[in-house]
């Protein structure tokens, strides 16, 4: 496209410089979420960046105005447990519940234009485009495109649409009943988190209560983990983005939840509870507190993330797709084996 340009940025202080320009394209596209805001992608590679190739492919029109972003990285990728390859995909990907390019608005030719740069630039790759919303326009032209895909994965998120919701009507009464007996003992508080009120005390407090659920399975064994949600809270914080609640009884820190709010949305991203306290449901309290919340602050969205846990379809009112293509391009042989490893994969858990 002889009036575009292309540039590959692949170091962090590059990265960093398109601070400004990159979050004033993300907020002109209504389709975007929380998890392609440079602080987002920031806290991501802070942690991570050392372990992956940045690979962020940057389109400027004529006037030198950035106006596409595919905020990429190349690593070594295990699938199906044991087959290996090099694959290009979004930065923070297993992170991050939606994932998408950056664009004001969908230039179908702008797309090619990107594909063609990395099928030039990074020849025998696979290519793994992750968790786009079939709300999205970016799921339609993927869905369209005619070069070899295979549909990889599609998972069911689910949202409360809050624009029509009455707070007396919506309120559960099992959950208001849980509320009265704890409140029998003493009454419940609602903590809001910040920089101010100790943050390193109730994050390692949420790791803790996250850790005695889940015990090695859960995300916070892993330092690295940690580390991320702590890169998370600190440049989230500064852009008023981050939310971070606790449910509080006595000297008793009940039920935590670590999220953010971002564009009239409400991201339901990870709760923790006291285990001790599980007979009272905390962990469901807080949640009804925190839509009670999103609805007097005005928020149109209050949005459970990616997973078809039976709570979220008892909270939600709607539901959309994400889907997830791997893109082989010349790679036939790797084409056969994903797609029939693929297939292998969806037999089994049709089975179970």
């Amino acid at each position: 496209m002889q009036d575009h340009s292309i540039l590959l940025i692949n170091t962090l202080s590059d990265f960093s410089e398109l601070a400004e320009d990159w979050d004033k394209l993300a907020n002109r596209n209504k389709y975007l979420s929380i998890f392609q805001s440079h602080s987002f992608i920031k806290s991501w590679l802070d942690v991570y960046g050392e372990q992956v190739e940045i690979s962020i492919i940057v389109v400027k029109d004529s006037k030198s105005k950035i106006i596409f972003i595919a905020p990429m990285m190349v690593t070594n990728k295990i699938y199906f447990r044991y087959f290996k390859f090099r694959t290009m995909m979004f930065i923070g990907s297993e992170r991050s519940d939606y994932c998408d390019f950056i664009y004001d608005k969908k230039n179908d030719n702008i797309f090619f234009y990107v594909l063609d740069f990395i099928k030039s630039n990074f020849p025998n790759i696979l290519v793994l485009i992750q968790n786009i919303s079939e709300l999205s326009p970016t799921y339609n032209f993927l869905k369209h495109m005619k070069d070899k895909k295979i549909l990889f994965e599609q998972t069911k998120c689910r949202y409360l649409d809050l624009s029509n919701i009455d707070i007396k009507k919506y309120k559960k009464k099992n959950i208001q009943n849980l509320k009265r007996r704890l409140e029998k003992k003493s009454e419940l508080q609602i903590l809001d988190l910040n920089y101010s009120s100790g943050e390193n005390e109730f994050l390692k407090m949420f790791f803790k209560q996250h850790q005695s659920k889940w015990n090695k399975n859960s995300l916070f064994t892993d330092k690295k983990n940690r580390l991320l949600y702590k890169k998370l809270f600190k440049y989230l914080f500064l852009d008023k983005k981050i939310d971070f609640k606790a449910l509080k009884q006595n000297n008793n820190i009940l039920a935590m939840h670590f999220g953010f709010s971002h564009d009239k949305k409400f991201y339901y991203y990870k709760p923790t509870y006291n285990h001790d306290f599980s007979i009272f449901s905390p962990g469901i309290i807080l949640l009804q507190y925190l839509i009670e919340y999103s609805i007097e602050s005005g928020h149109k969205v209050f949005d459970f993330g990616s997973g078809n846990e039976p709570y979220k379809k008892r909270f939600s009112n709607k539901s959309h797709l994400n889907y997830s293509y791997i893109f082989t391009f010349n790679n036939y042989y790797k084409h056969l084996l994903i797609r029939f490893l693929n297939y292998l994969k969806n037999f089994i858990n049709y089975l179970n």
